[in-house]
C-alpha cells in the first residue's frame, strides 16, 4: 500500500467510521475531520513515518487533502534522506 492510500485509510476508518472520500476533497472545511481528528492524524503520520511535523509545517496547505497530506510527506521524506 503506498502512502496516499494509507493515509486515506486511516482517515476512513479511525476519523471517518469507515465513510469513504476523494483524494482531493478538503477534509477541513467540509467538516468531514475536526481538529481532535487532525491531531490523531498527525500523531499517526509522526509514528508510522517515524517523523516529527513541526507546528509551524501543521497547516492548512499541508493538511488540507489526501493529496496534500502525501505531498507533504514525500517533501518531509525527502528531506530526512
Amino acid at each position: 500500500m503506498n502512502a496516499k492510500d494509507a493515509i486515506a485509510a486511516f482517515i476512513s476508518q479511525e476519523l471517518l467510521d469507515g465513510q469513504e472520500f476523494e483524494h482531493d476533497e478538503n477534509l477541513l472545511e467540509d467538516g468531514a475531520v475536526d481538529s481532535l481528528g487532525m491531531l490523531r492524524l498527525v500523531a499517526y503520520l509522526e509514528e508510522h513515518y517515524a517523523i516529527e511535523i513541526p507546528p509551524e509545517q501543521f497547516t492548512i496547505e499541508n493538511f488540507r487533502t489526501i493529496n496534500t497530506i502525501n505531498d507533504y510527506l514525500g517533501r518531509v521524506l525527502d528531506q530526512s534522506e
